[in-house]
């Protein structure tokens, strides 16, 4: 059995899946996924989950994860600011910032 599929992302960056799709790749409805990016393809696995509340423990990497992007986020002001006050060029900020950010 085949099934093509093919989602757009919404505005929210929610995928829905088919429930026939779900059901082909032995997803169920109270399934715990890890969903992963990788050159543009979406990669979504059935999670390995051992703890008692999973939902829990998402949601602490999840904020763990929103304070490491706030952290990076405040290198590269300050990044930038420095550079600024240094007397650099716009161009030369944006460089730096793309070479931090790739």
């Amino acid at each position: 059995m085949t099934i093509n599929c093919f989602k757009t992302v919404s505005a929210k960056g929610s995928i829905y899946l088919p429930v026939a799709l779900r059901k082909f790749v032995g997803i169920h409805e109270e399934d715990v996924v890890q969903i992963t990016g990788r050159g543009g393809i979406i990669l979504i696995n059935k999670a390995e989950v051992t703890a008692e509340n999973p939902v829990e423990v998402l949601q602490e990497d999840i904020q763990k994860e929103k304070e490491n992007a706030e952290k990076e986020k405040d290198q590269i002001k300050n990044r930038i600011k420095q550079l600024l006050s240094e007397g650099k060029s716009l161009d030369e900020v944006l460089d730096e910032v793309l070479r931090f950010l790739f």
